[in-house]
């Protein structure tokens, strides 16, 4: 099986898994445990902050070990030990501990998938595609739940959601067999001590857990020079700074030469943007910044359906289809952003994705009817495929740790679901009622579209030293 295959599969997998336990828990937690709504809403909350730490200490610990396929087995087994654990403990206090011992560490394993990816020197094309895949899973998990729960019940999910489980197992195990020995080199020194370097070889395999040197700044171009060198290397080089070495009619006829010169077919700088070497204030704004587009993500998604029923009066199966047009089109949309954002900067189509956003939540507060909520969802799939996808990347590209940037973004939408509580209680206020809802996400989007374009505009001019520096 290819390296790309076994990670498609392994997004399919860990997608689904989760597509069917997420929209079931409180189903399951009900139906099986006697679970009042009180009940339900304190476990959910303990989950969720277990996996909210999970997400942050279990990917450091890769991080700093450089372990991301074997970690990915243990959340893999994890999962595996959790449906079986839900399916058979017959109380709710030890549900909730299942939940928190091993639905957290479980949690991490797509993190860990990014993780690795992001570390093997992917492409940010690669990595959307791969993201593409999971929002695929996630297109067919609810209603697939839904069936099995017609025609099983709750233990029929959980039974389903393990026999997935022993089949992720399995494809990564077949990910960590391709692993190759460590090779010493500058990628092999910790995250912590600082970001990422101005290299651009050709990527490894995906399914290598330990990159050769300089592969955390992947651009998607092929390249045939056999060793990747520093920027700043380059200038040195005997290569560029022998007059003999760079007048050679053939690359061939300099061996002793380890960075040929680059020709004009060879130059990947032309469809590759410069790395980003932002201070520690601007990597916050960034943080901030998408964090407030998660926020107005989770507030539409989870309030689109009452406002859609109460406001526009419309039938509830409006915005399910509106929803599902959006999560359809969300699949071509980070496919075409991968291949933008291995040759545009990250922050530029960041930008891009909220004037969609912020188009999205106007059209949306001042729609009258069917047409205009089903229309804007192209918008919503713009907003979601930048901030799912190129948001990721760009966290993975302005952070230290291939784990801890990936942790730290998928726990900006935790934190947005949070925040989305207090947002939507904004409907009950009058004068604008639940228009205001999206008024006030329009608002939200932005002042992240702001901050966002001061920090692209500040990241024009280059800056040295390491993040935070």
């Amino acid at each position: 099986m290819s390296s790309r295959l076994l990670v498609s599969s392994s997004s399919l997998l860990w997608g689904l898994q989760f597509a069917l336990l997420t929209p079931a828990l409180a189903l399951i937690l009900s139906a099986l445990y006697d679970a009042s709504t009180a009940d339900i809403g304190g476990t959910l909350a303990i989950y969720n902050t277990g996996a909210f730490i999970a997400a942050l200490v279990i990917p450091v610990w890769a991080d700093r070990h450089h372990s991301y396929v074997s970690t990915m087995l243990m959340a893999a087994v994890m999962t595996l030990l959790l449906a079986l654990a839900l399916a058979l403990l017959t109380s709710l206090p030890a549900a909730t501990a299942a939940l928190v011992v091993l639905g957290g560490p479980a949690g991490v394993g797509v993190t860990l998938l990014f993780a690795h990816l992001r570390h093997a020197g992917e492409s940010t094309a690669a990595i959307m595609n791969t993201r593409a895949v999971l929002a695929a899973a996630w297109m067919a998990g609810p209603p697939l739940a839904a069936a099995i729960i017609g025609v099983a019940g709750g233990r029929g999910v959980l039974w389903t959601i393990a026999a997935i489980a022993v089949a992720n197992i399995a494809t990564t195990v077949l990910l960590s067999r391709r692993q190759r020995p460590a090779a010493p080199s500058a990628a092999d020194a910790p995250h912590h001590q600082g970001p990422r370097t101005n290299r651009r070889p050709a990527p490894p395999s995906a399914a290598d857990d330990t990159p050769a040197a300089g592969t955390a700044e992947s651009t998607g171009h092929t390249s045939t020079a056999p060793a990747p060198v520093e920027t700043s290397e380059l200038a040195n080089h005997p290569s560029t700074a022998q007059p003999h070495a760079t007048a050679q009619p053939h690359p061939t006829a300099q061996p002793h030469v380890t960075a040929p010169a680059l020709g004009p077919e060879e130059d990947p700088a032309p469809s590759a943007p410069p790395p980003l070497r932002l201070g520690r204030w601007a990597v916050t704004l960034v943080i901030l910044a998408v964090t407030l587009f998660q926020t107005t993500n989770a507030t539409a998604v989870s309030f689109l359906t009452i406002y859609s029923v109460e406001t526009l009066q419309l039938e509830a199966l409006w915005a399910g289809l509106a929803l599902g047009i959006a999560a359809g089109l969300e699949i071509p949309a980070l496919v075409m952003f991968g291949r933008i954002g291995d040759r545009v900067s990250h922050l530029t189509v960041m930008v891009l994705g909220a004037v969609a956003g912020v188009g999205y939540y106007l059209g949306i507060a001042l729609a009258t009817g069917p047409v205009m909520l089903i229309g804007l969802q192209v918008l919503n799939a713009i907003t979601v495929a930048t901030v799912a996808g190129i948001g990721m990347t760009l966290f993975q590209e302005i952070l230290p740790g291939a784990g801890f940037s990936t942790g730290l973004f998928m726990n900006t939408r935790r934190i947005g679901a949070i925040i989305s509580g207090p947002l939507i209680a904004l409907g009950a206020l009058e004068p604008l009622g639940q228009r205001g809802v999206f008024w006030a996400c329009a608002l939200l989007t932005g002042l992240g579209l702001i901050v966002m374009e001061a920090v692209r505009r500040s990241a024009r001019q280059p800056q040295h030293g390491p993040v935070g520096a």
